[in-house]
C-alpha cells in the first residue's frame, strides 16, 4: 500500500513540472566555428573591439581557414583521447557539446555562445601549451611535491592567455637552464603589476628565489607536471 501510495505521489508532483520550451537556434551569418574565428581575428587586429557580435561580424577567406584548422586539431585530439582513454565513463558534458561544434552538428543558442565564442582562445592556448610541453621537462612524476629554490636562472618560453567565464589569465611559462623544467606563474588581466611582469618576461634570463610547487596539466597533458611559482623574489 506505500509503495502505491509513494507512485500516487510521485505522479502528481510530475504533473506539476514545469519544462522550459527550447530556447531559439542564433541565426548566423556563416559556419559557427567560422564565425567566432572572425570575432577573434577582430580582436587581435584591434584590442578595443573584444566579443565581436558572431551574428553581424564580416568572415574573410582566413577565417574560414582557420576554422578548419581547429576543426581537424580537435578531431585528431579527440579521436586519439578515445583510443588512450582508459575512462570508461564517457565525455564530460563540455567535452560533448565540443565534439558536436567541430563536426557541425551542435545548433547554436544563447547557451552555447559562450563556449562558441571561446573556441578560438582555447585553441591558441592549447597550441601554446602544445610548444611547452614539446620543449621543456614536464616529467616531474618522481620529484617533490614542494621545492625551495635560490637564485634558480629561467629563461622564457611562452606567455599564455588563459579565458574563462570566471575571468582572463595570463600564464608567463619559463623554463630553468639546468633541467629545461617547466615552471610557471599566473597573473590575473587587471592586476597592475602585469606590466611589470611583461617587462621581466620580455629579458633573455631572469634569476630567482622561489617556492616551487609541482602541479599537473588538465586535459589531454594531464600525464605531464610542471612547477607553479609562488613567494617569488628577483635575485640581482
Amino acid at each position: 500500500m506505500m509503495l502505491q501510495n509513494d507512485l500516487i505521489v510521485e505522479e502528481w508532483e510530475n504533473s506539476f513540472k514545469y519544462e522550459e520550451p527550447p530556447l531559439p537556434t542564433i541565426k548566423l551569418p556563416a559556419d559557427p566555428v567560422v564565425c567566432a574565428c572572425a570575432s577573434y581575428r577582430v580582436w587581435k587586429e584591434n584590442p578595443g573591439r573584444r566579443w565581436e557580435d558572431i551574428t553581424t561580424v564580416v568572415v574573410w577567406q582566413d577565417d574560414i581557414e582557420e576554422a578548419e584548422r581547429l576543426k581537424k586539431y580537435y578531431r585528431e585530439r579527440m579521436v586519439l583521447q578515445a583510443l588512450t582513454s582508459k575512462q570508461s565513463s564517457g565525455l564530460s558534458p563540455f567535452r560533448t557539446k565540443l565534439s558536436k561544434l567541430i563536426v557541425d552538428q551542435l545548433p547554436i543558442t544563447k547557451k552555447e555562445i559562450g563556449l562558441l565564442m571561446r573556441l578560438p582562445y582555447f585553441y591558441e592556448e592549447d597550441r601554446d601549451l602544445d610548444f611547452i610541453v614539446e620543449n621543456t621537462n614536464c616529467n616531474l612524476a618522481d620529484v617533490p611535491s614542494t621545492v625551495p629554490v635560490t637564485n634558480r636562472t629561467l629563461e622564457p618560453v611562452r606567455r599564455v592567455l588563459r579565458s574563462r567565464a570566471m575571468g582572463d589569465y595570463y600564464h608567463y611559462w619559463f623554463r630553468d637552464t639546468i633541467y629545461n623544467t617547466a615552471h610557471n606563474l599566473v597573473v590575473r588581466h587587471d592586476n597592475p603589476l602585469r606590466a611589470m611582469v611583461d617587462g621581466l618576461f620580455a629579458l633573455p634570463q631572469i634569476h630567482i628565489n622561489s617556492t616551487l610547487f609541482k602541479k599537473q596539466f588538465r586535459g589531454y597533458h594531464q600525464s605531464k607536471q610542471y612547477y607553479q611559482l609562488a613567494d617569488v623574489t628577483l635575485v640581482s
